[in-house]
């Protein structure tokens, strides 16, 4: 499946966006790197505390992004296909899921 322009978004918009995927993307990262060494993170620890909270709020600001998106054009995705903002353009396409190794 090739991509499929849905609409264009505000710079600002597209901006804020920019800094909640690159967080996400940060706190996913070190989430994925600790994880490995239990002695660092733990669930009783600090640590763990912030970064689970810090992870959660900003998994609710990126659900926030896309919200208006799945209410008016939801409609038009189907089970392996997402949207996706095209950082360059500010432009949101429906595109194919991509499948993790992981």
């Amino acid at each position: 499946m090739n991509k499929e322009f849905v609409c264009d978004v505000k710079d600002e918009e597209a901006k804020k966006f920019i800094d909640i995927f690159e967080m996400k993307n940060t706190l996913e990262s070190l989430a994925l790197q600790i994880a490995n060494n239990n002695s660092i993170l733990k669930e009783d620890s600090l640590l763990y505390k912030r970064l689970i909270e810090d992870y959660k709020e900003n998994l609710s600001e990126f659900n926030k992004f896309w919200f208006p998106y799945y209410e008016k054009y939801g409609y038009r995705l189907k089970e392996n296909n997402q949207f996706s903002l095209d950082f360059k353009t500010n432009k949101i396409y429906i595109v194919p899921i991509e499948k993790s190794d992981i």
